[in-house]
């Protein structure tokens, strides 16, 4: 006994020695509990992956990507299921020892697994249909499209939202959201693309954008008007859709709140499926008194038919509901949506934005989007456009159609391309002064700042010895010389009083024609030694009768037939023929 005794107390010493206090110390003792991902790593059309997560206090992550196939994702493609493998290491002081299996969550994965006390995460994703934006986080997406409605096309944007382990429509046959507008029984479709475009006839402009808020899980639609005139316009306009959730065209709808007070509620909420078989998604309008949103003046669900405005087209409906406020809590049947702001008007040289939010999600997904009690007027302020633009040889920073506050400033940066030099800055078409930066100041009405370049002035190489710049035919040498025309005699030399013969000419002229490939072509003249620097031009100006021999087969060579400064009614035949 005391043996055994003695040898555990050997062993437990050996043990001692080989791991001191401060190792035991520092062993993992406290297990993850950070179990989701707090990083958006889902799949963007067009972008590279993710390959690293977020690093938190309990651990760090890398992750590898694939698409089933044997090669590298290096970019996502539309409408393909990728799977994420996402591989976390604790961090001292932590273990994965203790975390269950499955506990491990990835935001926005169709499915995310891990095995028991395991930091390795199986996640698989979709990525959205072709054309649709989304953010990292994979929840919503967002495309311009073409409506062709009743062959009634124009441009529309559309949205979609990931759910149940799918893209989920919210509009049929994706056909999208429409915007009209009207103005003194007037109106009709504005373009939804992004960028500002024009409001029919009445000189404003309207740039439609969509805006990921909440982590992705809603999109802002906003609206940005604005005057560039100098009257104020008074303009009434919305968008509405055919809308549905996934693939029901019928779901039902309830508005978020008090049904007695419809007109004063945050929002609806359109839903299908069950919770009990995990089948449920929502789509939820915030129109009112919600964080980003300008409360609308009027928001109203029904049947799909009955949406448009004055001057929408469908089953020839001359006057829908685009600017009708709903009175009923809910609706069941094919619906619409249809929202709007009435009567607004936009001063000169104002910019006013209006928006709404529009999200999916599951039971309770309302709350994504906080609540805002007071009531959200538009957002407006007086701009104007300074259109900066450069000429060939240069750019201007920023460049296109700058937005400005009244009475703010902009500073433009004006930078030459390699070889160039800014020779003005003209400000209203006025002149002042080459400038590599400028300050407009105190912007009070639309204006416009071009920038005009230059090639620099570069000194001309003179090779020749005997060509100065007294000469009266030095700058046609030289030019001659640099056009690759004229090569001199050698030596440096250009002898501009040597005899020029009869070979030189066609040489000349051939160099002019950027010295066209000939071929293979027979000795025309018995006097023409093969091989010779004139060669090429002798032959390409024989072949299509531009020189003719001297008679006997002579040819052009020889001093005999020089050419003396003013041309001989040979040589003026000759260019005749040339040209």
């Amino acid at each position: 006994m005391k043996r055994r005794t003695l040898s555990w107390a050997l062993i437990f010493c050996v043990i001692a020695g080989l791991f001191p206090a401060t190792a035991f110390a520092d062993a993992p003792t406290q297990t993850v509990t950070l179990l989701e991902i707090p990083d958006a790593i889902a799949p963007i059309n067009g972008q590279a992956p993710v390959t690293t997560i977020a690093e938190t206090e309990q651990y760090t992550g890398v992750v590898a990507w694939s698409d089933g196939s044997e090669n590298p994702v290096l970019q996502f493609a539309p409408s393909k299921t990728y799977t994420a493998t996402i591989t976390l290491t604790p961090k001292e002081g932590y273990t994965f020892y203790g975390v269950a299996a499955n506990a491990l969550k990835v935001p926005c994965a169709m499915t995310a697994t891990n095995p028991v006390n395991s930091g390795e995460i199986t996640a698989t994703f979709v990525s959205p249909p072709e054309g649709y934006i989304t953010d990292g986080h994979g929840v919503m997406a967002y495309a311009y499209t073409i409506s062709d409605w009743y062959d009634d096309d124009h441009e529309t944007f559309d949205i979609k939202g990931f759910a149940n382990g799918a893209w989920q429509s919210t509009t049929f046959d994706d056909h999208g959201y429409t915007t009209e507008y009207e103005q003194d029984e007037e109106g009709t479709y504005i373009v939804a693309s992004g960028n500002p475009e024009l409001v029919g006839n009445t000189g404003l402009t309207m740039d439609i954008d969509l805006v990921f808020v909440s982590e992705g899980r809603a999109l802002q639609v906003r609206y940005t008007l604005n005057n560039p005139g100098a009257s104020a316009v008074t303009l009434s306009f919305g968008t509405n859709a055919d809308i549905q959730i996934g693939f029901d065209d019928d779901a039902p709808i309830e508005v978020f709140g008090d049904s007695d007070r419809v007109r004063d509620n945050r929002g609806f909420k359109m839903y299908t499926g069950s919770t009990e078989n995990g089948t449920y998604c929502q789509f939820n309008f915030f129109g009112k008194r919600s964080v980003g949103v300008t409360d609308v003046d009027t928001f109203w669900y029904g049947d799909y038919g009955a949406r448009y405005g004055r001057f929408g087209e469908s089953q020839g409906a001359e006057y829908g509901n685009q600017y009708v406020q709903v009175t009923e809590p809910s609706f069941s049947g094919d619906s619409a949506l249809a929202y709007s702001w009435k009567d607004r008007v936009i001063g000169p040289g104002e910019t006013q934005i209006y928006s709404v939010v529009i999200g999916i999600g599951g039971v309770g997904s309302e709350e994504v989007v906080g609540h805002d009690d007071d009531t959200t007027d538009v957002v407006g302020y007086c701009s104007f456009v300074v259109n900066a633009s450069a000429g060939a040889g240069g750019s201007i920073t920023p460049s296109g159609a700058v937005v400005v506050e009244d009475l703010s400033n902009v500073s433009f940066t004006i930078t030459p391309d390699p070889g160039y030099t800014i020779k003005d800055l003209l400000v209203d078409g006025i002149s002042v002064g080459p400038a590599s930066t400028f300050v407009l100041q105190t912007v009070r009405y639309n204006r416009t700042v071009q920038a005009v370049f230059e090639p620099l002035a570069t000194e001309v190489e003179n090779p020749f010895l005997d060509v100065t710049e007294d000469d009266w035919f030095f700058e046609s040498v030289l030019d001659a010389y640099h056009r690759g025309l004229l090569l001199g005699t050698g030596d440096g030399l250009f002898e501009p009083n040597a005899p020029c013969t009869r070979a030189m000419i066609p040489t000349i002229i051939y160099r002019m024609e950027s010295s066209p490939d000939i071929g293979t072509v027979d000795l025309l003249f018995s006097d023409v030694v093969p091989d010779q620097w004139y060669m090429d031009g002798l032959n390409w100006a024989a072949q299509p009768s531009l020189l003719t021999n001297t008679g006997g087969g002579q040819g052009p060579v020889g001093s005999g037939y020089s050419i003396p400064r003013s041309p001989t009614p040979r040589q003026t035949k000759l260019c005749y023929r040339q040209s």
